[in-house]
């Protein structure tokens, strides 16, 4: 069975001239134009268009949903982009919602980056990767990049130094970022990424099924399969009858028909020695729905580890037969052989989802928190969530959320953008050798991160792929534990209401907690850094409140709300409206309604479009319109019922709920914002 631990092991050749760029499209969507992914058009033909945006692209000149980076893939995710708070802090103003890949259960690497970002999967279609997925094999130009480069944006958790940028319909009234406490916040320069350690690709249990035509074309594959198993010979096994008809499998593929993998999937427990090191797997686990389970063994294997496959099964995009196969009890596992293993285990601890963890399950206990090595041995496992969101996030296994907490391998990917960036794409960084087949564990954070005026502008001139004010200040006696490293409200991107108000705690958890759980839920971090030792710490000449009002910072309380206010958004939501102005600072640049992609096209480029793609014209002009009313709606509430903005913002108002409460839905042609002012950040 192959992994990610063999294919490392055989694929160890020095990155050469030809493996320079992955060519795959990037999406990004520019929120500070209305563009945004679940946005919905009244014209028949609008899921081609969002599915299928290389379209788009083939019209020089033509305004886009998608931007090819100029060394191809360098982010490796879907991106956003908005005109608040994020447009004046971040030097990228993109944040990634959607990996660009993901691994199926036969450990395909599957491009997933036009596809719809929230999927509403049921019964059957819940085992296929998304329609408008594609295999990405070694044909594909940067296919020996993937897992050998870093994929790793980051969210950097700035301040403003000075007041700048033009805020809607204020008039010349300026912003400034802040946010309350920066000395209780020390880990500021944060991996923002859906990939583990920066670099391993999400690892589904799902398959890929090649789009064929016609039914009938995977219907007999899958009639040749069966027929080829129940002719084989009567002592062969199946790894042996998989490995003789391997050419024939491949064809099967190519025909819409997936053979389900059983022992050879990608999702067997792995073997994880006390420092962390992978040294091996277990087969396959039985996945309900693609596995027909016959029987149990005792075994030594992990419970549910398929011992032997009595028929193997197949998937189609219209039908599905579950492989029946043998599997372990379980009652013989055991997590190590190591004595140190057996008797320092701790018990799990898991994390608060009360709190925002937009990238996980809303499942009580099926995420824990990595600290031993036994965390690990539970492959991690990604899905479209059904239950809620129905978007990207991981299902079950050891957290990845580097956004709040803080691992290993942060200082490892940072130090690597220093000095492992490619010299004929300085876009992509290196995976060191010694991250590729070790786990990294949620650890404690020595020292704090502060900021320095000028090394950002040294950043830039440098194009340097991290190019921020924050620098990390060792001090050994500011060590703050493991636990949950809180977001200001206005880095918590995701949890904006305009961005995806269903991602928010309220709306996926239940507050009824399982009292195994409840007892181990692990605490918000406890950062012991004075505040004149962090104002000590910050260097250039900067005027701004947050450094010059000692009010600004704080000393660490025993109430983690006290702490870090911004938590009673999740946990104690009904504040007072001055309380929540307090903590609320939004900003929204200004716009001009010229710069609408409907407003620039011009009559031979819709000529053109109508003559190559008859339709899509038509498409693009409902999507922009409806782009248009959101993002015209937006800027009128933000100038005329700046309360209501805020509430909705603190609350997580979906925008579906905030049109019907208004009284009405204004005509994008008309009543849009005057104002032609647009924001900038200047550093």
């Amino acid at each position: 069975m192959k992994t990610y631990l063999t294919d490392w092991k055989t694929n160890q050749q020095e990155l050469n001239a030809d493996m320079i760029r992955v060519e795959a499209l990037e999406p990004v969507w520019d929120l500070s134009q209305g563009w945004h992914p679940d946005i919905e058009s009244d014209n028949s033909l609008y899921d081609p268009m969002i599915r299928r945006p290389l379209q788009l692209k083939k019209v020089d000149g033509m305004p886009r949903l998608v931007a090819m980076a100029p060394e191809g893939v360098v982010t490796g995710h879907v991106m956003m982009k908005d005109s608040n708070t994020i447009s004046l802090i971040q030097p990228d103003q993109n944040a990634p919602i959607l990996p660009l890949f993901a691994r199926d259960l036969a450990g395909r690497i599957i491009y997933i980056g036009t596809t719809r970002h929230k999927q509403k999967t049921k019964e059957h279609k819940s085992h296929l990767m998304p329609f408008g997925s594609m295999h990405f094999d070694e044909s594909k130009v940067g296919f020996n990049l993937l897992e050998r480069t870093f994929f790793c944006p980051f969210r950097m958790v700035e301040m403003s130094t000075k007041l700048q940028g033009s805020v809607s319909g204020s008039e010349g009234l300026a912003a400034a970022v802040t946010y309350f406490a920066p000395n209780l916040y020390p880990y500021k320069l944060r991996l923002d990424t859906f990939y583990q350690d920066g670099w391993r690709i999400p690892q589904t249990e799902r398959l890929f099924v090649t789009p064929v035509n016609e039914k009938v074309t995977a219907d007999r594959a899958s009639s040749e399969l069966l027929k080829l198993w129940k002719g084989k010979p009567e002592d062969q096994t199946y790894e042996e009858f998989v490995e003789a008809n391997e050419q024939f499998m491949e064809d099967i593929f190519q025909r819409g028909c997936t053979l389900i993998p059983t022992i050879e999937a990608y999702n067997g427990v792995n073997k994880v020695d006390d420092d962390f090191n992978h040294v091996g797997f277990w087969s396959g686990r039985a996945v309900v729905g693609l596995h027909e389970i016959v029987s149990q063994e005792e075994s030594d294997a992990p419970q549910g580890t398929i011992l032997k496959v009595l028929e193997p099964g197949f998937i189609t995009a219209k039908d599905i037969s579950p492989a029946r196969v043998v599997v372990s009890d379980g009652m013989k596992f055991k997590s190590s052989e190591t004595e140190r293993f057996a008797t320092a285990r701790p018990k799990r601890s898991y994390p608060d989802l009360r709190l925002p963890h937009q990238r996980t399950t809303s499942k009580w206990g099926a995420i824990w928190v990595p600290t031993h090595p036994a965390d690990f041995e539970e492959p991690v496992m990604w899905d479209w969530e059904d239950e809620s969101s129905g978007r990207f996030v991981q299902t079950r296994g050891p957290i990845w959320d580097p956004l709040h907490y803080y691992y290993a391998c942060t200082p490892k990917i940072l130090d690597s953008f220093k000095r492992l960036r490619l010299r004929r794409n300085i876009n992509l960084v290196k995976v060191p050798d010694d991250m590729l087949t070790k786990f990294h564990p949620v650890v404690e954070f020595r020292g704090f991160d502060s900021f320095n005026v000028g090394k950002k502008k040294l950043e830039i001139q440098s194009a340097s792929l991290i190019p921020t004010s924050i620098f990390h200040q060792s001090d050994e006696s500011c060590v703050c534990d493991v636990g949950y490293h809180p977001l200001p409200i206005s880095f918590e991107f995701e949890l904006d209401n305009w961005w995806f108000p269903d991602m928010a705690p309220k709306n996926r958890v239940t507050d009824i907690i399982p009292l195994n759980v409840e007892s181990r839920l692990v605490g918000v971090i406890r950062p012991n850094i004075p505040a004149d030792r962090f104002l000590a710490a910050v260097e250039g000449d900067i005027m701004a409140p947050w450094v010059t009002d000692p009010l600004a910072m704080s000393s660490l309380r025993a109430d983690d709300l006290e702490n870090y206010p911004y938590l009673n958004r999740y946990l104690k939501p009904n504040v007072t409206e001055e309380d929540m102005t307090s903590l609320v600072l939004p900003y929204l640049a200004e716009h001009d309604e010229d710069d609408y992609p409907i407003n620039q096209l011009p009559t031979n480029l819709v000529r053109l479009m109508e003559e190559n793609w008859p339709g899509l014209y038509q498409i693009f002009l409902g999507f922009s319109r409806r782009a248009m009313q959101v993002d015209s709606f937006r800027h009128e509430m933000f100038q005329k019922n700046f309360m209501g903005y805020i509430h909705a913002l603190w609350e997580m108002t979906p925008i579906d709920e905030m049109f019907s409460q208004a009284d009405e839905v204004r005509d994008p042609k008309k009543n849009l914002p005057t104002s032609a002012v647009s924001g900038s950040a200047e550093f």
